[in-house]
């Protein structure tokens, strides 16, 4: 395989990772016509799988005039770790899909009753005052989406609890749902397919026309 070739098989690659990822997400909800909550850092992972590989393999790949763009290459790779940094620390709790402002808090009423655990509602936050945890809460009802999340790592188990009862919840309830957002992410897995099969023709269509 000529050195090119692994540069132009990672977009393909990425591009179907986020192809299916993108469509799992977006079947699950307008299929089951229900919301439901999945780790966000699920969003990290399929961000590291998309854009890391292709910068690494083009420092890997060889080049004539590697010496004197050596930093410049290096440059993509950087903004990437960088970008991971902030994504690992934004990326906390689990994110809600399918959801409108009442049925996410419909849900997490329903599963802090479940867990017995007494609260105190605010705008922006639920306190668990038996044990002195803040949940942040944010939803986009006009999208469908939330998130919640804990600032303290130690109660990431009791936050697992409340989301399995939240999901339990959506599950076996009539509840609102707004779908904008998976259908947008079936949209995005679509056309990320296509690309790959675009992107397939072309190494095709030059392999062939290169061809003696």
């Amino acid at each position: 395989m000529e050195p090119y070739s692994y540069s132009m098989m990672y977009p393909k690659i990425g591009l179907g990772v986020m192809a299916v990822f993108m469509l799992i997400l977006g079947l699950r909800g307008l299929l089951t016509k229900r919301p439901f909550l999945i780790s966000a850092r699920w969003m990290f992972i399929a961000f590291m799988v998309v854009f890391l590989p292709p910068a690494v393999s083009n420092i890997l790949s060889p080049h004539p005039f590697r010496s004197s763009y050596q930093l410049l290459e290096w440059l993509p790779v950087l903004m990437i770790l960088v970008v991971s940094v902030l994504l690992w620390i934004q990326m906390k709790g689990y994110l809600a899909f399918g959801v409108t402002e009442k049925s996410f808090r419909d849900g997490l009423l329903a599963a802090l009753e479940k867990l017995q655990l007494p609260f105190e509602e605010s705008l922006s936050s639920i306190h668990l005052t038996s044990i002195g945890v803040h949940l942040q809460v944010a939803v986009q009802s006009w999208v469908g989406s939330g998130q919640i999340k804990v600032k303290k790592g130690r109660h990431s188990p009791l936050l697992k609890k409340i989301v399995q009862a939240m999901n339990g919840h959506f599950r076996t309830s009539r509840v609102e749902t707004n779908i904008i957002a998976c259908g947008s992410f079936v949209i995005v897995g679509i056309l990320a397919l296509a690309m790959v099969v675009a992107l397939m023709v072309l190494r095709d269509l030059f392999e062939f026309e290169a061809s003696p």
